[in-house]
């Protein structure tokens, strides 16, 4: 990713990383040519030596805060340093120190009032720094931007007195350096050291005494480069480079504040190892973190690069204001990004226009725009994996998806051919539909697979019967007063918050059961719960349909938090108006199990726990209106129904009073002997995917997988 083709590689990760100062091995290449002369001082290098000194001694009183500059004279920026001052003079005349007032206020009588900077600043310069730059106007006063901004080039080579000795590029610095102190190389490093210094630098551990034996065993001339290329091959290559990054990241398998709980970042991790070990593009590397999700048909593994931008630490302190979290959040992806991607601190522009680097406040804003859309609560939770979240699964995993999506395929493969075997039966269902066009919704509702079904048309008494009809039918008892009133169809029950249904032990469901269970509802203060049957006392163990803050939520639980699932629908419900909620659960222990239903229709929901592995069944009975012990609806609630299986699509929108065959009204309208053959295919289409009961058991066992 960040490396250079091989030939390069070798001597900037060895000679730089390790400082190695002699031979970088046997079999290098040729030795650079170079010129033997007397060492030339190197032109000032204004943004390493000049601009430290100006910032440390001079920008506090002629820097980028204009409140505090005095004499209006500026040396944080080109046209300020250069610019005429009153009575023509100039702080700085390249090429003349006489001209130059910076130069004549630097070198004045320390007793002097002219004397900069002034004694009551505490600041004095050294006589090198007042040496080097006068030598920098003298030289011409070359300016440059901060080294941030400025791409990189590659220098000439300089001039060397031992010609001899470097064998690449890199040497030639180094040995430039050395010279310029009046020092000489190292001796060669021996094998044992070379392989020892390489291993550590490549790979961040030491080599094994077999790897150091088969070094020095191979005697030829490629032994150096074969060695580079296995260290280059290993994984533990790029976890010892993603530590780098890991760090300006800020990476953490914690939250870092507060209890600072684990939390599950650890793809992202893996991601940038495999970055690194694949020799990815370091645009390449960037664009995928920065907005991995965003890229057209976004794979898993550039979703989980963006994970890059949520190493910021996290939070669920009591206390905190949610607001200030969430602003606090954005400060860090911004801080992050200025320093790993433009190696400057931006901590100081939140503030005010930074003093010492040219980064104002309203870029930092700016910045912050760009990056103020987090989705998700900006509090944690105290949860391992706070929302948004992606599944990742293990390459252990990722071949069982591979072989379950194959079988997947191939029961749908075999439910697509069942056309040609349902014939009769479809024969049979269409002249039923047709027949049925004008029966009412309640009359279409599907019985199979019916638990329990309470019309709550009484209209009197303690009693809700239970309308499933079959032998050792259980009734509702009233528990409270009993308020019955109109309903969505018919007669319905109202609830005060103190007035529930006991339905007994109905609907006692394990969590590898399919059920489904719903109702209408209304409510007046948008909480409570229409239908449950939970033991909130025994850790919450069991089921329901519940309401809060006006959003249905399923819980399906055999010990909360830690051992259930949690979804949360994301439309907010009507208060005072008729809805109907649905549910439906394929006894997978999964919420990719679960689909909720509003007035017939699939709605989204988020998922806040995922992780059912227990039993979920409860001696509590099952209520509507209620928890066991808590949570009571207050509001209006009809036509309750329980199934021992998964209802379609089109059921639900039955119960819900649509007309399921609505799509089909117009082939239906027609006389049999008028449709044509691709009206006929999309009535048997509707048919399998509906009523089919091989083919829904073949569509079943293909979501399963």
């Amino acid at each position: 990713m960040f490396r250079p083709t091989l030939p390069r590689l070798v001597p900037i990760a060895v000679v730089c990383g390790l400082g190695i100062l002699a031979s970088t091995g046997p079999g290098q290449p040729a030795r650079p040519t170079t010129t033997a002369a007397a060492p030339k001082q190197p032109a000032i290098d204004f943004s390493r030596q000049i601009r430290p000194i100006l910032s440390e001694n001079c920008f506090a009183c002629h820097g980028p805060d204009e409140k505090q500059r005095k004499a209006k004279l500026r040396f944080d920026v080109k046209e300020g340093a250069f610019a005429e001052l009153r009575g023509g003079h100039h702080a700085i005349v390249p090429g003349n120190l006489d001209e130059s007032t910076l130069i004549e206020r630097i070198s004045a009588d320390p007793d002097s009032a002219g004397l900069m900077p002034p004694a009551k600043s505490h600041k004095k310069l050294t006589p090198e720094q007042i040496a080097l730059l006068k030598r920098w106007v003298k030289e011409g006063a070359n300016w440059s931007e901060h080294w941030a901004f400025i791409p990189p080039k590659r220098p000439a080579l300089p001039r060397v007195k031992q010609a001899a000795w470097p064998r690449n590029p890199v040497d030639v610095f180094i040995l430039a350096r050395l010279e310029e102190e009046g020092l000489q190389p190292s001796p060669e490093a021996d094998k044992v050291t070379l392989i020892r210094r390489l291993t550590l630098d490549l790979t961040g551990l030491p080599p094994t005494p077999a790897e150091v034996d088969a070094f020095l065993a191979d005697n030829s001339a490629e032994a150096y480069e074969k060695v580079v290329d296995r260290l280059l091959k290993s994984p533990r290559f790029g976890e010892h480079m993603a530590r780098y990054w890991l760090d300006a990241a800020r990476y953490g398998d914690t939250h870092g504040l507060h209890l600072d709980n684990y939390r599950e970042m650890w793809p992202y991790r893996d991601w940038v190892i495999k970055a690194f070990n694949d020799n990815k593009p370091f645009d390449q590397f960037l664009v995928e973190q920065l907005a991995g999700d965003l890229l057209p048909n976004a794979t898993l593994e550039q979703q989980i690069a963006t994970g890059f931008l949520r190493c910021h630490v996290s939070t669920a302190e009591g206390g905190s204001i949610e607001k200030e979290v969430y602003v606090r959040n954005v400060d860090d992806i911004v801080e992050t990004n200025g320093t790993v991607l433009m190696g400057l601190t931006m901590t100081c522009s939140r503030c005010h226009d930074h003093k010492f680097d040219p980064i104002t406040q309203k870029d930092f804003y700016q910045l912050f725009a760009f990056f103020n859309n987090n989705d998700g609560p900006a509090m944690d939770g105290n949860r391992k994996d706070p929302a948004p979240v992606v599944r990742v699964p293990t390459p252990e995993a990722q071949k069982q998806i591979a072989d379950l999506l194959a079988r997947a395929a191939d029961a749908e493969k075999r439910r697509s051919a069942r056309g040609a075997q349902v014939n009769d039966a479809f024969k049979t269902w269409l002249a039923e539909v047709e027949k049925s066009r004008q029966a009412t919704p309640t009359q279409q509702a599907p019985t199979q697979g019916l638990v329990a079904y309470y019309p709550l048309d009484e209209k009197a008494g303690e009693q809700a019967t239970n309308a499933r009809g079959g032998q050792k039918v259980v009734h509702g008892q009233i528990k409270g007063k009993a308020n019955w009133t109109p309903g969505k169809i018919g007669g319905g029950l109202t609830l005060d918050g103190k007035t529930h249904v006991d339905l007994g032990n109905v609907a006692n469901f394990e969590r590898t059961d399919a059920f489904s269970y719903g109702a209408w509802v209304k409510t007046t203060n948008g909480a409570g719960t229409p239908i449950a049957r939970m033991d909130d006392k025994g850790g919450h163990r069991g089921y329901d349909l519940y309401i809060a803050n006006d959003q249905p939520m399923i819980h399906i639980i055999n010990t909360w938090p830690s051992n259930a699932l949690k979804v949360v629908v994301r439309k907010k419900l009507p208060r005072n108006e008729w809805t109907h909620l649905f549910v439906t659960y394929d006894g997978s222990s999964k919420t990719s199990g679960v689909k909720v239903y509003v007035n017939g229709k699939v709605e989204p929901f988020d998922v806040e726990q995922d992780s059912l592995t227990g039993t979920t069944k409860t001696r509590v009975s099952t209520k509507i209106g209620t928890r066991t012990y808590g949570n009571p609806l207050a509001g209006q609630v009809d036509e309750v129904r329980i199934y021992r299986r998964v209802l379609t699509p089109a059921e639900v929108a039955i119960l819900a009073g649509g007309d399921p065959l609505a799509p089909l009204a117009p082939i239906l309208a027609l006389k049999p002997e008028k449709r044509t053959r691709a009206q006929q295919d999309t009535l048997l289409k509707y048919y399998l995917d509906n009523h089919d009961a091989e083919g829904l058991n073949l569509a079943k066992e293909a979501a399963s997988y």
